[in-house]
């Protein structure tokens, strides 16, 4: 007697079939978000940046911080301070957050810069 095997696949093969696109699609759904939270953490540090880049200018022009402005600025950082450090003619300024990167882990950035000369 001979087979009675159609054309089409056996249900054995497209149940692997099937599998094979399950490991697929939840491999890059992974990456996908592996991916998205590095391109978060990238944003917050570019965001401290800013913060850090405003509170220099001001401590080397020897300006008051406006607080409404540092306040929008950090409005974007989870948990955001900034730690200010004095010492002689320097400031050190450092941002601590809680980063997306890092599974919300904390992060910081800093920066230490000449005070201005007072006039």
């Amino acid at each position: 007697m001979r087979g009675l095997r159609r054309g089409g696949s056996t249900l054995v093969e497209l149940m692997i079939a099937l599998a094979m696109l399950g490991i697929l699609f939840a491999l890059s759904s992974n990456g996908g978000r592996s991916a998205e939270l590095q391109g978060l953490g990238e944003l917050q540090r570019e965001r401290a940046w800013l913060v850090l880049d405003y509170r220099a200018d001001c401590a080397a022009r020897g300006v008051p911080v406006d607080d409404a402005v540092q306040n929008r600025l950090l409005d974007t950082l989870p948990g955001a301070s900034v730690e200010v450090v004095r010492a002689d003619a320097t400031v050190t300024l450092t941002v601590h957050w809680r980063g997306a990167g890092t599974a919300g882990g904390l992060e910081r950035a800093s920066i230490t810069v000449f005070q201005g000369a007072q006039r």
